[in-house]
């Protein structure tokens, strides 16, 4: 846990101010909780709550569509996580968590996958 501290401090100060690498770190973040926490069904507030402030701290408003407490389960969710805790946690398994999170961001987030690749 104290690794994850770290991680989001560091990640928090020098994360650029671009879309995609902001996102990988968020993405990395949350894959990385889920590594600590392996219970795909538990603790998930945490998880959403470090989330949340990491995002805030990028300036990277959270949709409508964000929740502490989802229900039911979210079964997207717990995919994306399995692939992260079974694999490297390497660069597309950041991506499809990535990909999942976007879902719950705002702005640039928001756009079609496309036009956010490219800088919208």
């Amino acid at each position: 846990m104290a690794e994850l501290v770290d991680y989001v401090s560091w990640a928090i100060a020098s994360t650029p101010e671009n879309a995609d690498q902001r996102l990988g770190s968020l993405a990395k973040t949350f894959g990385l909780f889920g590594c600590i926490h392996p219970f795909l069904d538990g603790n998930g507030h945490v998880q959403r709550v470090i989330f949340a402030a990491m995002a805030t701290a990028f300036g990277i408003p959270l949709s409508g569509r964000f929740s502490i407490h989802p229900r039911p389960y979210d079964m997207l969710l717990m995919t994306m996580l399995e692939l992260f805790t079974r694999n490297s946690g390497g660069q597309d398994d950041i991506n499809r968590v990535g990909e999942y999170l976007r879902f719950f961001l705002d702005g640039v987030y928001a756009l079609p996958y496309e036009d956010f690749d490219s800088g919208g």
